[in-house]
């Protein structure tokens, strides 16, 4: 019964929320004297390492988007010290196969400020700076907006930050990497894409416990990212049941013990596991 419960309960409880958890701001540290972007952890902390973020185009108006922002956490920056974000070059559009140059352009802005637009050439454009707060934090919502004629596609946009704060040196590349009007799954594969070949290859950290595959289930792992890949590889090893019960972890789906009381996985899949799952999943990566 609790196994049927299992495929009920997790297929219709976390479907809408894996489209909403595929967005989260950019975690900012500073690690090794360098600007690192990452995503945000227990502690709280933040686990650098992360160069490649989702967004999408139109969830509130047509065409736009101010997600991912970037946020970290107070003390990380010199307070009232400058953070500048560059455009590394000219917008990619994703074939299916990998990525080619577009002609459209994205425009980014913030309120008053005058906006910038990527190039037309392959060439860096520098943008605007914003100051840090007095807490040292550096919390902001750029504004994305695709020009016309904002046709549909997947869309890759290389970014980097500085910092006019003394021995901070600019951070690795990173990749925004945005969705017009196409399917989830057409949207996953180019994030997949870049992060194996642009970012560095292999996978992206673990975000939480019900980060429990990458895209596509390959068997490389946790990823960064919570999909609907993770709920199926958790629907499908909780029915399955291998391993369980035991002394220990049975499989993946076995991410609590009885109670949810922290001692981890105990070799029985019951629908504290369930429960677990859903509520890591609804918290998202960030």
């Amino acid at each position: 019964m609790i196994r049927a419960v299992a495929f009920a309960s997790a297929a219709t409880a976390l479907m809408s929320p894996a489209l909403a958890q595929h967005e989260g701001d950019i975690a900012l540290a500073i690690d090794g004297a360098r600007i690192a972007t990452g995503v945000f952890a227990a502690g709280p902390a933040v686990q650098p390492g992360l160069r490649v973020f989702a967004s999408t185009f139109g969830t509130s108006v047509a065409n736009f988007a101010n997600d991912p922002g970037f946020d970290c956490l107070p003390g990380t920056f010199a307070p009232g010290s400058q953070i500048r974000f560059t455009i590394m070059g000219q917008l990619r559009r994703w074939t299916g196969a990998g990525l080619e140059l577009s002609p459209l352009q994205i425009r980014v802005g913030l309120g008053p400020v005058t906006p910038v637009f990527s190039p037309t050439t392959d060439t860096p454009v520098q943008g605007f700076s914003l100051v840090v707060a007095s807490n040292g934090q550096w919390h902001r919502h750029l504004q994305y907006t695709l020009q016309a004629p904002a046709t549909d596609g997947v869309y890759s946009l290389e970014m980097q930050l500085s910092s006019n704060q003394s021995g901070l040196a600019p951070s690795d590349s990173f990749w925004l990497v945005f969705n017009q009007n196409r399917s989830f799954a057409e949207h996953d594969a180019a994030v997949q894409w870049i992060i194996t070949n642009l970012a560095g290859g292999g996978v992206s950290p673990a975000c939480n416990r019900a980060d429990i595959t990458d895209i596509g289930d390959t068997g490389a792992g946790p990823d960064g990212q919570l999909t609907v890949d993770d709920i199926i590889a958790f629907v499908n090893t909780f029915g399955d049941g291998t391993g369980c019960p035991g002394a220990g972890p049975c499989n993946r789906a076995d991410i609590t013990d009885i109670g949810d009381t922290g001692a981890g996985a105990d070799g029985e899949l019951t629908v504290d596991d369930i429960i677990a799952f859903v509520n890591a999943f609804g918290d998202g990566c960030v």
